[in-house]
């Protein structure tokens, strides 16, 4: 993984925390070697969100030597302590095989629990399992549209309104109204680009 793609993915996990409501803006932690040390006690001690940023830093390689299977476990405690971007990123883990043997039922039942836990990029994600039938899921554009509709009303997921302009551009699940999709993909390129996520996909003409 490129230095860059290191820190997308921190910068992913810190933008859903943040916008999940776990920490207040800016109590990010400075990423050192004693940071690691002080966030790894933490998440001992059952702190979730502590948990999910040291096994951010697992998965990139950044200050730990990279171990996906140790990310991986510590997404998982994050998940099971309520910790919803630790459900997300994990639910990724499962979809590519990463880490973890390949599930697509259980990256779909993580997703879901990312949803519900109050990050949109879960449900946008969801979505897509919905939109296209993926992992034994049945094929549902109506409820897919809702998932995008609930993931771009959240805030942290300009792919999630990018989707929902593409449906209702497109009459997918949804009337056709051309309009209103390029308002959403306008949404979705604008929050691309405060928060530096996903710019290339949600701002694509």
């Amino acid at each position: 993984m490129s230095k860059r793609h290191c820190c997308i993915r921190i910068l992913v996990v810190v933008v859903a925390i943040l916008t999940s409501g776990a920490v207040p803006a800016g109590a990010a932690p400075q990423q050192s070697d004693q940071s690691v040390a002080d966030l790894t006690a933490k998440c001992d001690q059952k702190d979730a969100v502590a948990c999910t940023y040291v096994a951010a830093l697992y998965e990139v390689g950044s200050f730990v030597k990279k171990d996906l299977g140790r990310a991986a476990a510590l997404y998982g405690q994050a998940c099971d302590l309520g910790n919803a971007p630790g459900c997300l990123v994990l639910a990724e883990l499962f979809q590519d095989g990463k880490g973890v043997p390949k599930d697509a039922s259980k990256a779909t039942a993580l997703y879901q629990k990312a949803c519900d836990g109050g990050t949109g990029e879960g449900c946008s994600r969801l979505g897509v399992i919905y939109l296209k039938g993926l992992g034994g899921v049945s094929k549902d554009q109506s409820k897919a549209v809702a998932l995008f509709q609930q993931a771009c009303d959240k805030g942290d997921s300009p792919m999630g309104c990018h989707n929902l302009g593409y449906c209702i551009e497109n009459g997918i699940g949804v009337p056709k109204d051309k309009k209103k999709g390029v308002e959403f993909f306008v949404k979705g390129c604008r929050l691309a680009r405060s928060t530096g996520l996903d710019v290339e996909q949600a701002c694509k003409p």
